[in-house]
């Protein structure tokens, strides 16, 4: 289509000199948690807050533009079933590299998908912070992230 470029998820349309930039909206809850647990660790501290499992999903295969190897980042996930939500831990690091360079500050990323309530949300931080070996927690605003498009990767 003429005037069309698509990018991930981003549309633009051009206009004679005005440009229309629609991004897709993201319903999600997000916990940046900094750790020198190992991933197994902190998903089985987590499950237990969470009163579910988390089931290891395959590592996260991506390209850094900037590296010869490829990074892998592991995640675990909890499906559930009864309402299609999930709730996604995502390990932010692999060796030097960060899946989303604009949260560098957190070694996992926890996502819920759709998002829950303000009052739950702050419990789980509340309860993550007390866990042993957490060094940080804090909710994640979503305009902090850059890189919106990798977290499609993680949404389905």
């Amino acid at each position: 289509m003429d005037g069309e470029e698509r990018w991930g998820e981003k549309l633009s349309i051009v206009l004679s000199k005005k440009t229309l930039k629609l991004e897709q909206e993201f319903d999600v809850s997000l916990i940046g948690i900094a750790s020198s647990l190992k991933d197994y660790k902190i998903a089985h501290f987590i499950s237990k807050i969470l009163n579910q499992d988390f089931i290891k999903q395959l590592d996260l295969e991506w390209k850094h533009p900037k590296q010869d190897k490829p990074q892998y980042f592991s995640n675990y996930r909890i499906s559930i079933i009864e309402n299609d939500d999930s709730i996604v831990l995502i390990h932010n690091r692999d060796l030097g590299i960060h899946f989303l360079p604009s949260l560098k500050e957190f070694d996992y990323i926890l996502l819920w998908n759709p998002s829950i309530s303000t009052e739950e949300l702050g419990d789980y931080l509340s309860r993550i912070k007390n866990m042993p070996e957490i060094l940080e927690a804090s909710r994640i605003q979503i305009s902090w992230i850059k890189e919106l498009d990798r977290l499609n990767w993680f949404l389905s």
